[in-house]
């Protein structure tokens, strides 16, 4: 049997990456801090500003060393935008191609950039010698909240996105209320206890700061359900399993009132009679408490 003898040699050891751009920025920063620490033990002997304009000196010396080196910003690069505008971004950012890379203010770029519309949180990293990287996330809109006859997009938090301009979210319910936009998220969470019945919600009212309308289906013909401002979801189950066992909502009617937890209320055009059991027919212009 051959065998193979192991090669026991030492690997030649790989030669570091040079960087040459190292040195002189940590001589600059090591500078940095020395003389800021002296000031800050020494700010009482200056009267005349000296070590403050030392500092800014040494300052305004290490941008240039490091400019010089080529430490600036030749790459800026966004990961997870996928609405907001990338001018805004840049913008926001508040830096371009060919500034320092080292003196930028990262925090200070973070807060700008989540102060735009579609951005719900940001980050920020140097990564050198010159590329920015920009990390989002974006604002997801659950409905659109009708204010002051407009249409605007409004996110889990309750937050106010932007309007719908392209058409792109028509497909979400519309909301409406003062307070909707704050109390929409725990609504459609109930709701979605019963997806199916859910996807046919494309209105909801907020009543007196209280509780829910919502509109099934059409949102100026569709039928008219009164939620309670408790038990939500019992109420909405209770509602969905009435349309799989009785077919409740293919009937022709104007409003389901589930505020009651041991009677349903149902209102019909007047030439229509309804079936008697739980349910009470109840006139279309019957008084919403």
């Amino acid at each position: 049997m051959r065998r193979v003898k192991a090669d026991t040699s030492a690997s030649p050891r790989r030669a570091p990456v040079k960087r040459p751009w190292m040195r002189p920025v940590l001589v600059a920063s090591t500078a940095l801090v020395v003389l800021g620490s002296a000031g800050a033990g020494l700010w009482w002997l200056d009267r005349e500003g000296y070590i403050q304009r030392t500092q800014a000196q040494v300052k305004n010396g290490f941008v240039k060393i490091t400019s010089d080196m080529g430490l600036v910003v030749d790459d800026i690069t966004v990961e997870g935008r996928n609405r907001q505008d990338g001018e805004a971004i840049l913008a926001a950012l508040g830096l371009k191609r060919g500034d320092p890379v080292l003196p930028a203010d990262l925090d200070r770029a973070r807060l700008r950039l989540e102060t735009l519309a579609w951005v719900r949180e940001a980050t920020v990293e140097r990564l050198l010698p010159g590329r920015l990287h920009i990390r989002l996330i974006e604002r997801e809109p659950i409905a659109l909240w009708q204010r002051g006859g407009r249409f605007v997009l409004v996110d889990r938090d309750g937050t106010e996105i932007a309007p719908d301009l392209a058409g792109e979210f028509v497909h979400l319910p519309v909301i409406v209320g003062p307070d909707a936009p704050q109390h929409a998220s725990a609504l459609f969470a109930a709701l979605a206890a019963e997806p199916d019945l859910a996807l046919r919600v494309k209105a909801a009212v907020r009543v007196g700061g209280r509780r829910w309308n919502v509109k099934l289906d059409d949102i100026v013909n569709g039928i008219d359900v009164r939620l309670p401002e408790a038990q939500t979801a019992a109420a909405w189950t209770r509602l969905a399993r009435l349309e799989r066992d009785h077919q409740l909502l293919e009937r022709n009617l104007l409003m389901i009132d589930l505020r009651l937890p041991d009677r349903l209320v149902v209102g019909a055009p007047e030439d229509q009679s309804v079936e008697q059991g739980s349910a009470k027919k109840a006139k279309p212009h019957d008084k919403d408490a």
